[in-house]
């Protein structure tokens, strides 16, 4: 089993989802038990599955693709996004501090020769 970083760049800002504990309307990233935002792997899986489904190639290799849920990146420090609802100016709700457009956040992917065989290298 192989380990590879993969690097994943946001155009738009990343919001937190899960409702927060307390009931106040905002919405966090889901964490680890130690702190640490997760991405589940399933929607790791989900995109890479379609893309090669649409490419009509390596669907068997990317079904080998094992991704870790921890991601290594910065949030925007102290400041919570507001997302406003569609044709209401005045009502929105709270988002956890989003990752910063056009950073980069880092998600190690296990797999056997796949993720190489891939790519060419």
């Amino acid at each position: 089993m192989r380990e590879l970083a993969v690097r994943i760049r946001f155009q738009t800002p990343s919001l937190g989802h899960v409702k927060a504990k307390g009931g106040l309307g905002r919405f966090v990233f889901p964490r680890d038990p130690d702190g640490h935002i997760i991405f589940l792997a399933t929607w790791h899986a989900s995109n890479m599955r379609f893309a090669a489904q649409t490419l009509m190639k390596h669907q068997a290799e990317v079904e080998q693709i094992r991704w870790d849920v921890k991601v290594d990146g910065l949030l925007r420090p102290n400041r919570w996004h507001r997302r406003y609802f569609s044709g209401d100016s005045r009502r929105y709700a709270l988002h956890e501090p989003s990752f910063l457009v056009r950073s980069s956040v880092s998600i190690a992917v296990y797999h056997r020769r796949s993720v190489t065989r891939i790519s060419g290298g």
